[in-house]
């Protein structure tokens, strides 16, 4: 299995974080907390 890095940041227009595997084409997640959008991948 491949290890990806992950963005993670705080988008103000969305008002939540939203984080992102560049790797892979359309795949994010969103949540209230960081980790929350970490735990929805």
């Amino acid at each position: 299995m491949k290890d990806y890095h992950i963005n993670l940041f705080y988008s103000e227009e969305d008002e939540g974080y939203i984080a992102d595997i560049p790797d892979l084409r359309h795949c994010s997640a969103f949540g209230s907390t960081p980790e929350e959008a970490l735990m929805r991948f």
